[in-house]
């Protein structure tokens, strides 16, 4: 469509008054009207005030792109124009509309920054002055004064966007440099007159305009303290964003810190603002000001430790104090306020600075922060609180809480380290006297996140005594708090509690060996919890921790968890993940009992599942039979992962035991089920969990495990056969019997694989295709010797050469490494030199259409990586397979240049070791191939 004024404006009805389709018709259209250099000639017709309020958007949108993007447009001679053309439309929209007024004061700003200085001289204090109300008697003093801070406020933003030569920047930095004390004094001028002669909007516009002045870093911290005593003084209850923005730009600006006395002289001008918070009911002004000061001493927490002790400590102590003062917040969060998680960070800072700081600067600021962080430990138990009964959170106020108390456990970590003994004592007497299950509550996830906190100590352990020392203080302090979860008042127990109590008891499964008093009166508990669906979750979880960690400390209470497990379990209430849990700490507790008892509690259990499977084999299996036949595999695999047997034991594994006996389970329902592929995916994960567990002593099931495993694969290609196969090749490929059952294996595995490729599935499975190659590579990397008896190596090469087309960047990937991996050990193995020398040459070739573009970018890595090795194994052959397959004429693509060809080739063949300079070469090549060299994607992305 022609671009014509009438067009222009057709286009704009469509965009704003009809359907998306033909939105997007106008959006695209329009876009290419403003790129075009007619764009200049009508902008000054659809601003003309018989336009619609969209056309003059429009126009004044466009006008600021052109100015921006496309200066190079305007001609030199036209710039005097152009100026005074921009001027005036902006006098002739002072009344309005402001959302064209605002874009035509961008305009503006960009024309400025095109043209200064060496157009406009003195550009700046011409607007000062242009704008001055007595210079424009047609317009109302306040518009004009409004205009020029709007120009103001652009102007610095604007130098930030744009894109300009070096030299013109350095240029107009310096301009605005200079003029800003001249913009910050007018101003601090309208500041002063706010109450009478100047309204809040040119007030709010001053304030607006001061943040990206300052943000120049022209106007030194000593020349801010005034501007900040009069943005102080404007600050109202009921609006203060602007006005603090300002400040906290005053405060956080990086030159700040060379002037610590003008920092204290600003810390006390705005400390002040704390006592506007105390009764105010507006959140957001609360939050503002807050912000602030939290802000200051996040910036200058060194400043302030340094401060502490001396004359103007009082100022330092006064923020500490609000900080105190914005956590501390009566009410309950998020439902309440939402401001007391401010102050998080502020805390951490702290103490990394006073444990950070000289002996002597320790110990003179010391005595004032200790004493905040055990107040800090007070309140974050107060608040740590959760809601009473009564109070319904809704679900998103109960993340935000779920996230806050973690914050606070946290932080109360960070607490420990400054107050130590303080907080065990703190915690102690409030469960002492705590009235409210919430009470105790509050202190056992305290005790949760104190877990890890005792051990290792910070101390630098470097003799033996210390090692001691330590290990008594930690023990000290950890049966402190354990002792706590067995302190609780029973009259305040409740499920929520017990939930807190079994993750505590997790949380600490590595001390219960040393605290076995404690852990025997919480055992009852556990096994009453494991029954009851509501503290199942925490209770299956604290028991998996503690029968991994500390199986010696439980074998007292062994029989009776063994008792609780298998009783919740035949009750069919607990969830999946929950009955998973249960049968990996059976398989604990089972591995501590005396071989005889193990065995005849671990037959029984394990023949219930089996002949559960067993039973639903027996006819066609539902979503609900299907389920129960994955869980059931789920679980005899845990518990096969699980059971061990001491090695001084000369007894058959119970693991062996187990295996034996699902083996004829597992080919059953491979031979019923090997379409499915997720019960194929469990069968093999239960294989390989037994493996895993037996290692070397599964050989003597070994030829059963590999028939299961190759019908597995066979029937439905997947990786957890390729997996559990990589597993089988690295116990037993080597073994001079079972080494044969093995290599028959990959090679079975190997046929099946390729034929995906040859098929033209290799996209549909490239997780199972990328497994595979980690297998070969695997036994290429360990046995090279015994590849050419699984599969042709020469087809394998050729087969991983062809994959490395593939759109998968992960099959990429593995195919690559698997190359390399036959490069570098083909000298050393005939088989694999042949291979080498018979395809090397259509390796070459593949490598360069990828590189040329059939890969995207971001996957160019691996083809450096086989480059490398070629010219580290066979350099002549390289250079003539790179000189042959380049002088095809238009390739890798018609914009590879003879040259181009010829240097990618020489640079290549001259780095044998720098894998990053062979990247660096192979990545300029590609964008040359792509047409892409010396344009805006000339930088990384995935095209």
């Amino acid at each position: 469509m022609e671009i014509t004024l009438e067009n222009v404006e057709r286009a704009l009805a469509q965009f704003y008054h009809t359907n998306s389709t033909l939105q997007a018709e106008a959006h695209q259209w329009l876009t290419a009207v403003q790129c075009s250099p007619n764009a200049w000639a009508f902008v000054w017709d659809l601003l003309q005030p018989n336009r619609t309020c969209e056309a003059q958007f429009f126009a004044a949108t466009t006008l600021h792109m052109k100015l921006m993007k496309q200066w190079s447009e305007v001609p030199q001679e036209q710039y005097e124009n152009l100026k005074s053309k921009l001027l005036e439309v902006i006098i002739q929209y002072s009344a309005g509309p402001k959302i064209v007024l605002n874009r035509l004061c961008i305009a503006l700003s960009a024309f400025v920054i095109q043209t200064t200085p060496r157009f406009w001289t003195n550009s700046l204090q011409d607007l000062l002055n242009i704008f001055q109300p007595g210079n424009l008697p047609n317009i109302p003093e306040e518009r004009s004064i409004w205009i020029l801070l709007e120009v103001l406020t652009v102007i610095p933003e604007e130098f930030q966007t744009m894109t300009l030569g070096q030299a013109h920047e350095q240029s107009v930095r310096r301009e605005l440099e200079q003029i800003t004390p001249k913009v910050i004094s007018l101003i601090e001028s309208l500041l002063e007159c706010a109450d009478n002669a100047v309204t809040q909007e040119i007030r709010a516009q001053a304030v607006k305009a001061v943040v990206p002045w300052l943000a120049l870093g022209a106007h030194p911290l000593p020349s801010c303290i005034h501007l900040s005593q009069k943005l102080v003084s404007i600050i109202n209850v009921q609006a203060c964003e602007i006005e603090t923005e300002a400040l906290t730009q005053i405060v956080t600006h990086p030159n700040t810190h060379h002037h610590p006395t003008a920092l204290l002289q600003v810390l006390d001008v705005i400390l002040p603002l704390r006592q506007l918070v105390i009764n105010s009911e507006n959140q957001d002004f609360v939050m503002n000001i807050y912000k602030l000061l939290i802000t200051f001493g996040e910036s200058h927490t060194k400043l302030l430790i340094n401060t502490l002790g001396t004359e103007h400590s009082a100022l330092a102590e006064t923020l500490i104090h609000c900080m105190l003062q914005c956590i501390s917040t009566k009410g309950q969060y998020p439902r309440d306020e939402c401001h007391s998680k401010l102050t998080f960070g502020f805390w951490y800072i702290l103490q990394d600075e006073l444990t950070s700081s000289d002996k002597e600067v320790y110990q003179k600021a010391s005595p004032y922060v200790v004493p905040a962080y055990k107040q800090l430990c007070s309140i974050l138990l107060v608040k740590s609180k959760l809601p009473p009964d009564e109070m319904v959170l809704t679900a998103s106020e109960t993340e935000l809480l779920r996230i806050y108390r973690q914050d606070i456990t946290d932080t109360i970590v960070c607490c420990y380290y400054m107050t130590r003994d303080y907080l065990i004592e703190l915690l102690t007497e409030t469960m002492s006297a705590a009235q409210t299950w919430q009470d105790a509550e509050a202190v056992i996830e305290i005790v949760i996140s104190l877990a890890e906190t005792t051990w290792p100590c910070s101390e630098d352990l470097s003799s033996g005594s210390q090692f001691d020392t330590c290990i008594d203080t930690a023990e000290s302090t950890t049966s402190k708090l354990t002792r706590l979860l067995v302190s609780v008042p029973p009259r305040l127990v409740n499920k929520r509690l017990i939930n807190s109590i079994n993750h505590a008891i997790g949380a600490y499964a590595e001390w219960w060996s040393t605290q076995r008093d404690v852990l025997g009166q919480l055992i009852p508990t556990l096994v009453a919890s494991i029954q009851n669906p509501e503290t199942s979750t925490s209770a299956t979880m604290a028991l998996k921790d503690i029968t991994r960690e500390c199986t010696t400390t439980i074998l007292p209470y062994a029989e009776d968890l063994l008792n609780s497990c298998q009783d919740a379990l035949s009750k069919g209430r607990l969830k999946q993940v929950e009955c998973l849990r249960l049968m990996y700490s059976i398989g604990r507790l089972l591995s501590i009992l005396p071989y005889g008892i193990m065995l005849a509690r671990l037959e029984p259990l394990v023949n219930s599942y089996t002949s559960d499977i067993e039973r639903l084999l027996t006819e066609p299996l539902s979503t609900q039979g299907k389920s129960a036949v994955l869980l059931r595999l789920r679980m005899l695999g845990t518990i096969c992962s699980s059971l061990y047997l001491g090695e001084n034991v000369k007894a058959d594994p119970p693991t062996l035991l187990t295996l034996t006996r699902i083996l004829p389970v597992l080919n059953q329902v491979t031979n019923q089920h090997s379409n499915d592929p997720s019960i194929v995916q469990e069968v093999c994960s239960c294989l390989k969990s037994s493996v895993l567990s037996l290692m070397e002593r599964s050989e003597s099931v070994l030829e059963p495990i590999v028939n299961i495993t190759l019908a597995c694969y066979t029937s439905q290609p997947n990786t957890a056969a390729l997996d559990l196969t990589k597993q089988l090749f690295m116990l037993f490929g080597k073994n001079a019997g079972s080494g044969e059952i093995i290599i028959g294996l990959v090679r079975s595995i190997s046929v099946t694989t390729m034929t995906l490729v040859m098929n033209n599935k290799a996209s549909e499975a490239s997780d199972v295709v990328q497994a595979y190659y980690q297998l070969t590579n695997n036994i290429v990397k360990k046995s090279p010797s015994l590849i050419h008896l699984a599969v042709d190596p020469a087809q394998l090469f050729k087969f991983a050469t062809v994959s490395l087309l593939l759109p998968e960047s992960g099959t990429i990937r593995a195919a690559g490494t698997f190359l390399c991996s036959c490069i570098s050990q083909s000298r050393d193995h005939p088989m694999l030199l042949a291979a080498v020398q018979q395809n090397g040459e259509h390796l070459v070739h593949t490598v360069l259409r990828c590189i040329g573009g059939e890969t995207p970018r971001s996957g160019l890595d691996i083809f450096s990586d086989i480059l490398l090795a070629l010219n580290k194994k066979y350099c002549d052959n390289l250079a003539r397979w790179l000189n042959s397959t380049l002088a095809q004429e238009n390739f890798p693509t018609e914009r590879a240049t003879p040259e181009s060809k010829a240097h990618f080739t020489k640079m290549i063949l001259r780095e044998r070791a720098n894998r990053h300079k062979v990247l660096d070469r192979i990545k300029e090549f590609s964008l040359i191939c792509r047409g892409l060299i010396g344009t805006d994607y000339n930088r990384p992305t995935a095209n």
